[in-house]
């Protein structure tokens, strides 16, 4: 008894596995309606009623309007259309790991970290399809907003499409909830901001001993918004940034402060031109308090020797917090 009821579970499981449906007469064995897999009468008597597996494949339960917690997301997969439990189901895919396969007349929804999230569609049915070049996109999601794709057969034009949330399809509030399929896409858990480092070189935004707007050099500006664009590029949320200006120890403290201090304040200024949230970037000057090489007053070095050896202290800094693409 223990034998046949061990190999109806692994049987069941097998079956209600995404992993192995690519059999397309599996799904609608299994997604006609709420139901308990096929059990062969010398294993019925075998296995008592409480024992057995069953699911629904849709449940009517309505989106979810709550926003998802600090630095997640959500994506929402819709196939609009009337129910067709019989359809070939569109197999979503969420940065390679498996996620839904989604029917007619239903959506299918996951919480993930804020930021960019390959979107890839797959197919049971093989005709016409290339599976080495599955239809995918990319979706960009800020935290603690939803994002709207809508999925169709992959051999229908376009397979894969992002939709405005003003845009939704009217029949949306009809559309019921794909509950058949686990997902493997991991829990979005350690959604935690990150800081990142860039430096920038002194001498190619500055002339020497200089710090205002026309005292740039000709590379100077370009430098500066042309790291905007990377951080903007590189970040789906930026909580932060501080631009910090670095000095060498040569000359005397206080006006290396200054300097360092109008530096930082005009690479902010430009930062913030270029398209960087102004009540998040804050500036500092830090003078000569953080040197990142310490033994040029050591050597027998001439006056432009000195420079060159003190050429790393003369930087600045922009230190970014915020979710990583």
């Amino acid at each position: 008894m223990i034998k046949q009821h061990l190999a109806w579970v692994a049987a069941a499981a097998i079956a209600w596995n995404p992993a192995y449906a690519n059999d397309t007469t599996a799904p609608a064995a299994a997604v006609a309606k709420s139901e308990t897999p096929a059990i062969a009468k010398s294993e019925t008597a075998a296995v008592e009623p409480s024992s057995r597996i069953s699911w629904q494949t849709f449940q009517a339960t309505p989106l979810s309007q709550a926003n998802p917690g600090n630095h997640q997301a959500r994506i929402v997969f819709l196939r609009p259309g009337p129910v067709q439990p019989t359809a070939t189901p569109a197999d979503v895919f969420v940065n390679g790991r498996f996620h839904s396969a989604v029917l007619p007349g239903a959506y299918a929804e996951v919480v993930v970290c804020a930021g960019s999230h390959q979107i890839e569609l797959q197919s049971r049915a093989t005709a016409g399809i290339d599976p080495a070049k599955p239809p995918s996109l990319t979706v960009q999601v800020k935290p603690q907003q939803t994002a709207y794709v809508a999925v169709n057969d992959p051999r229908v034009n376009p397979p894969l499409r992002t939709l405005a949330a003003n845009a939704l399809p009217p029949e949306i509030g009809q559309l019921q909830r794909q509950n058949h399929a686990v997902s493997r896409v991991p829990a979005a858990k350690d959604c935690k901001p990150q800081e990142t480092r860039y430096n920038l070189a002194s001498e190619l935004l500055f002339q020497f001993g200089k710090s205002d707007v026309q005292d740039l050099l000709s590379t100077g500006e370009t430098e500066i918004i042309r790291l905007a664009r990377k951080i903007r590029q590189e970040h789906a949320s930026i909580e932060a940034v501080q631009v910090i200006g670095h000095t060498d120890p040569m000359g005397a403290k206080d006006l290396n402060l200054r300097l360092s201090q109008n530096r930082a304040e005009t690479v902010r200024n430009i930062l913030v031109a270029a398209g960087l949230p102004a009540e998040r970037v804050t500036a500092k000057g830090m003078g000569d308090s953080q040197l990142v090489v310490f033994d040029c007053a050591s050597k027998r070095l001439s006056r432009a020797e000195m420079l060159g050896c003190n050429q790393p202290n003369r930087r600045v800094e922009v230190l970014v917090r915020g979710i990583q693409d």
